[in-house]
């Protein structure tokens, strides 16, 4: 029974999970598949003898094979890499000692062992190799995975402290509002209503903030939720554009908006879009130099709507580029220009921008100042 002695060797020195539950399967298997075998191999013994037996050998043989071969594909028995490796070495030690076997001359057996030496320590060097990149390799991808699940971890973590964040400001936004607005709780002596507006606009724009980091984790793990119907894309724009003129204007920067004829009819989320394009102008004002410009334009090229909104901010370092549209990604400089930055801006803009079928990109306005920031979408 030296065929079954190979694998069951094999089965602890390369198992392939970590799962309990599949390491009993795999044993379970091999340990029933070397039963039959040798049950097999004795019904062959006694042939030998011509003791009247029903020569039940092949058949538990084949057996044996289909069961090692289950616990293979089923429960990732073996690693088939480390056993490739092995069968070759295998393979070429019995054919060069074969050779030493039927060697004709003393010479010839001298030269055929020492070439089976050199070929064992080789082969051993070999195996040995194979064995250490295939456990470095698994070792990398469990670690991996457990890596994955701390960030899921994290992720969903941060999304509950964050929800509950935005819960405790919005109350206490609506609270300041009441007292602002509402005359149920008295009239406010005026003396205090510059604290009461500070306090109501220090909360919204607390909301906003952790708003933004909601709506960014949700576009870029794919939670966010679209409802995609038919519109125009320019009453969007124009209606966008009147707020972020004020906005900027009250900035000191001056605000310039060019919009082409043209159909602009497509296919998304009003909502997620306007956020987007909002998202790309509140940069454009908050990262700006003192007296700026901004200028942004709405055109259609082809079966394409391209809108652009370019600055004369201080530009985007190229070690800060990577970071623009990933999660968290804010630039070295960027809490010195903008206190309020969360680094989930353009990583809202991006995931919605490509949920629409489109891309996002800048380039750099060199040699003047600043930088362009471009959304592109397909037309209906």
């Amino acid at each position: 029974m030296l065929y079954a002695a190979y694998p069951v060797r094999l089965l602890f020195k390369h198992l392939h999970t970590t799962d309990r539950e599949a390491e009993r399967a795999q044993v379970k298997y091999i340990l029933i598949g070397t039963a039959i075998g040798y049950i097999g191999g004795c019904t062959n013994y006694f042939l030998w003898y011509d003791i009247p037996i029903l020569p039940f050998g092949n058949i538990t043989a084949s057996v044996y094979i289909i069961l090692v071969a289950y616990a293979i594909l089923k429960h990732g028995l073996f690693n088939m890499k480390v056993v490739t490796a092995e069968f070759i070495v295998f393979a070429l030690w019995l054919f060069v000692f074969i050779r030493i076997l039927i060697a004709n001359t003393v010479s010839e057996q001298l030269i055929e062992s020492g070439l089976l030496f050199v070929m064992l320590i080789a082969g051993v060097m070999l195996i040995r190799s194979v064995d250490r990149e295939v456990e470095q390799r698994e070792k990398i991808q469990r670690l991996a995975e457990e890596l994955e699940a701390t960030n899921k971890g994290q992720e969903n973590l941060i999304h509950i402290m964050n929800h509950q964040i935005k819960g405790y400001l919005g109350t206490a936004r609506n609270i300041f509002a009441e007292l602002l607005q509402s005359n149920a709780y008295g009239l406010m002596p005026e003396p205090s209503k510059p604290l009461l507006s500070k306090g109501f606009e220090e909360m919204t724009a607390g909301v906003d903030y952790v708003q933004q980091i909601l709506r960014g984790a949700s576009a870029r793990s794919g939670t966010l939720s679209y409802t995609m119907i038919s519109l125009d894309l320019k009453p969007l724009v124009l209606k966008l554009l009147d707020k972020q003129k004020e906005v900027a204007e009250k900035s000191g920067l001056s605000f310039e908006s060019k919009i082409a004829d043209g159909d602009y009819n497509i296919v998304g989320d009003a909502t997620q879009l306007e956020e987007a394009f909002k998202n790309l102008i509140t940069n454009a004002i908050k990262y700006n130099n003192p007296k700026g410009s901004i200028t942004v334009t709405l055109s259609r090229i082809g079966e394409k709507i391209l809108f652009a909104v370019k600055d004369t901010g201080r530009g985007i370092s190229k070690e800060d580029e990577p970071k623009l549209f990933k999660p968290g990604g804010v630039g070295k400089d960027s809490i010195k220009y903008n206190i309020e930055s969360s680094g989930f801006g353009l990583a809202f803009v991006k995931p919605v921008t490509e949920k629409h079928g489109g891309k996002v990109w800048f380039v750099s306005n060199s040699p003047e100042k600043g930088t362009t920031f471009f959304a592109e979408l397909p037309v209906e």
